[in-house]
């Protein structure tokens, strides 16, 4: 008896010690330190876990979709300015419930019309299905809204879209005011410090990013569209968290913006991981919110 006794015993003390040195890794905010003891393996992102998770998703969120459109569209009145909000979820994930709270904390708290695409998902449809449907989302935007200013704004593989949704709008001369990224993908390459020393970190990580390339470039079967002109690019704000892979791919985008005259604020904050904002409303989430809103506001 004393055997399995001993074996679960040692069991328990290994998990402990893994945890208490993942906690020492990523030494976060006090309300943040739970979710730092989760690394997500990309074996458990595939064509049936997708297919289930989407549902689910799609679920909790159909009841406020305008299907003419297929986007939620908070509404405050007409001449007010417009920001079109694309939710993150590695392309593969449709928009979880949290995203679509904080898109109706923007139209709230800033009185302004917010526009939030449902885009297809990487799974059932490669690039460039998505950028088509946010695409779509800005000519109704055009032809449907009356608005005074535009922004356009997106987290993680949103941040993605919003980049590429921007670079498109001033193709097609219509005019965007601001720029809001929150740890955004910028480039597939994978080649940044941060990219390769992150390949276990809480939330998101290289091995997911990888997963992700992947799945939305059909496994390098064809090639995204990168942003490489960004002059002229709209004054923009950029945030990335210490712990995250896609840390250095933010802070470069905003040194090559600068090299251009782009504005650029940048918020670069310290023991935080990827998607930190949607756990927990902690001093570090909530000063991040705060200044998301002052950016868009000023």
């Amino acid at each position: 008896m004393i055997y399995p006794v001993l074996l679960t015993a040692v069991i328990i003390a290994l998990l402990i010690f893994r945890m208490l040195k993942r906690m020492g890794r990523y030494p976060t905010e006090k309300g943040l330190r739970f979710f730092t003891l989760f690394s997500i393996s990309p074996v458990f992102i595939n064509r049936i876990t997708l297919k289930l998770s989407n549902a689910l998703l799609n679920r909790l969120t159909r009841k406020q979709v305008n299907t003419e459109i297929n986007a939620v569209y908070f509404k405050k009145g007409d001449g007010k300015p417009l920001l079109i909000y694309i939710h993150g979820g590695g392309f593969f994930f449709t928009a979880p419930p949290m995203a679509l709270k904080e898109a109706k904390r923007y139209s709230d708290e800033l009185d302004i019309n917010v526009l939030f695409p449902i885009y297809i998902t990487s799974d059932r449809k490669p690039y460039p299905a998505a950028l088509d449907d946010i695409k779509k989302a800005l000519s109704y935007a055009e032809e449907n809204i009356k608005y005074s200013r535009l922004y356009i704004g997106g987290d993680s593989a949103g941040g993605n879209l919003a980049l590429e949704l921007t670079g498109y709008a001033l193709k097609e001369k219509i005019k965007v005011d601001k720029l809001l990224l929150i740890y955004p993908v910028v480039e597939s390459s994978m080649s940044t410090p941060s990219m390769k020393r992150e390949t276990h970190s809480p939330s998101w990580n290289s091995r997911l990013n990888r997963k992700m390339w992947d799945i939305y470039l059909n496994n390098g079967k064809i090639t995204q569209e990168p942003v490489s002109n960004l002059e002229g690019f709209p004054e923009t704000f950029i945030e990335v968290e210490e712990y995250d892979s896609l840390h250095d791919e933010g802070l470069n985008l905003a040194l090559k913006m600068k090299e251009l005259n782009v504005p650029v604020t940048i918020l670069d904050n310290k023991r935080t991981y990827h998607g930190f904002d949607y756990f927990k409303e902690t001093p570090t989430v909530k000063a991040s919110k705060e200044k998301r809103t002052e950016f868009l506001k000023g």
